[in-house]
This record gives C-alpha cells, structure tokens and sequence, in this order.
C-alpha cells in the first residue's frame, strides 16, 4: 500500500521495464567490502525519506532512509539525493540505505530562506533551458549560467519554443555575445529538431535539465523518451507564466543509455553573478519592477528602468551601452 502511495506522486511504477545503470570505475573504487545481503544501487526518485532505485542487475528497490543514518549524516550533504549510488541491504518491500556512496559531482544553489541546497548529484552535463518566446530574459539565462558556473560543470544552452519566437536569430547572437557559445534553439514538439540534441547526450553520462516552469523540459524528455512520461502544461496566456509540471525529482533513462536529471522548475537563483556578467545588474534588478514581465525597457509603459534613467539612479550611458548589447 505504501508503495502504491508514493508512485501517485511520480515515482518508477512497478510495472515500468528493467534499467541496467552503468557505474563507472570513480564509483567501483569507493565500494567497501559487501556484507551478506547487501546490495548496490542508484537512486532514480525520491519522496520524503522513500526513494526508488535500480541495482546494477536492473532489478527495481524501493530505499528506505534510516534512522541510523540520519543520526550519522549531521550534514545535508551526506544525505541521500537522487542520482547517489548507495549502499543498502534487506529481502523485505522496503530497504535500508546503510550508506552513500562518494560523489563525482554536487549542484547546489543558495537561497536566501532554505540557506545551500542540493540540487542534484553525479551529474556529469548541465542542459539550461529557457524559452525563446515572449517570456525570455537574458539576465534570468545569466543566472542560470552563473549557477552552473559556480558549480564547476560544463553546460549547453538549449532555447525552447522557436516557434513562437519572433526574432530567432536575435536571440542566439545575444546569447552568443554573452556567454561565448552558440545554443541550441529548437521547437520541443518537433522531432527532427529535438533530434539536434542527442549528441550531447551521450551513452553512460548524466545531465541535469534546470529552467524555469514552463520551459518546456517535460517537453523535451518526452521527445527524447519517444513516449509521453512526463506531464506537461502550457505557460498562462495572460502573462506567459510557466506552470509547475514537475514536482519530484528523479532520473529518467533514455533508449541508449543516457541518463537525466529532472527537477522542479527554479523560480528564482540568488548566486551572486561573475562580474563578467553582472556589469548590468542594477538594470536587470530594477527591471524587475516593471509592470510586464516581458518589458524590453524601450518605449513600453511604466518602465522602471527608463523611470530610474530619468531620475538619474542608472546613468545614461550604463543605459546605452546596455541596449546595444540586447540588439
């Protein structure tokens, strides 16, 4: 009955195939000695302190986080996330977790309520996506970068929604001007395109998808799977709002081999931006005070940033030099 419970939330139904992870030599170095009826395996999704897994044999576990555990793990970093191998042992509907095993990679990002939080583990690429329709901003993409930039992984760019953007090839020179490298810009409901992507993904890595709610990241994983696993919602139409459609994190295997890490939508990042990138900050912060949220800061209405140029609080020339950096 439990387990029926938690896979309403969206965790790996039982009736779902096999999935044989691959491990690689940094985590074989890490495994102690096996006591009998332990086993090794990857976490793919988790709910509270309940996480479904994967042994490498393919065979489905459901994990439990103990109690023993949690009194040894007086930090948050050594708790179990999605994407841990971990060591765990039991015969029952339920396993123990015993321990974690040690980490190729950590995402984490700081909030101002929650303090440092892990975003996802053992990844090896970072996808940003972001949609290329009314709703993009360049200063919440720096964000993102500035994010995995922090945390020391290679990233791609993948823009979303070239179907409803006006000016394409607008888009890609300012992301290109920004951040040195071209993206990818793609309509998520096309095959062929979504098809652009997959050599980025290769056999045996795993990435994490981040962008803000309604991006389009359920989108893509659906193309990538070439079936519908993920729920997905259309952005509101009155403000190009995205919805959550993502509320648990967990891995979804792709057909040959890839794996990627899904997470909620991220409202808002809070890391301090590179100086590289942050020469506009006081722009991008007041802009947040505009009445549309798709406010371009040239001849809109009730623009807080042509109000805060008027006043004198953003010089004219930070003003300029920043509207010739957008076209």
């Amino acid at each position: 009955m439990i387990y029926s419970n938690i896979a309403s939330h969206g965790l790996i139904s039982m009736e779902e195939e096999k999935f044989k992870p691959e491990i690689d030599e940094f985590f074989l170095r890490s495994i102690p000695k096996l006591e009998e009826g332990d086993f090794l395996a990857r976490i793919f999704a988790q709910h509270c302190d309940l996480y479904d897994a994967y042994t490498i044999k393919g065979e489905k576990k459901l994990l439990h986080f103990s109690g023993k555990l949690k009194k040894k793990s007086s930090s948050y970093i050594m708790k179990p996330y999605v994407g841990d191998w971990v060591i765990s042992c039991g015969e029952d509907s339920i396993n123990i977790i015993k321990s974690v095993l040690p980490r190729k990679s950590v995402v984490k990002r700081f909030s101002q309520k929650y303090g440092e939080q892990v975003l996802a583990v053992n990844c090896t690429i970072v996808l940003i996506v972001n949609s290329a329709d009314k709703n993009f901003s360049i200063s919440r993409l720096k964000k993102h970068v500035a994010l995995v930039e922090k945390n020391g992984l290679p990233y791609e760019i993948i823009l979303t929604k070239k179907d409803l953007c006006e000016y394409p090839n607008n888009i890609l020179n300012n992301v290109e001007i920004n951040f040195s490298r071209k993206a990818f810009i793609i309509n998520s409901l096309d095959p062929s395109e979504v098809e652009g992507i997959k050599p980025i993904l290769k056999k045996g890595d795993t990435s994490l998808l981040i962008g803000p709610s309604g991006s389009g990241k359920s989108t893509i994983i659906n193309m990538l799977c070439g079936k519908d696993i993920m729920k997905t919602s259309a952005v509101r139409e009155k403000d190009f709002k995205g919805r959550h459609t993502t509320t648990v994190r967990r891995i979804i295997p792709l057909p040959w081999g890839h794996c990627i890490t899904d997470i909620p939508g991220i409202k808002l990042i809070e890391e301090e931006l590179p100086i590289s990138i942050s020469e506009f900050k006081a722009i991008e912060e007041k802009a947040l005070e505009c009445k549309f949220s798709n406010c371009k800061h040239h001849t809109e209405p009730d623009c807080a940033v042509k109000k805060a140029v008027e006043r004198g609080e953003i010089s004219q020339d930070l003003y300029n030099k920043w509207l010739n950096n957008i076209r």
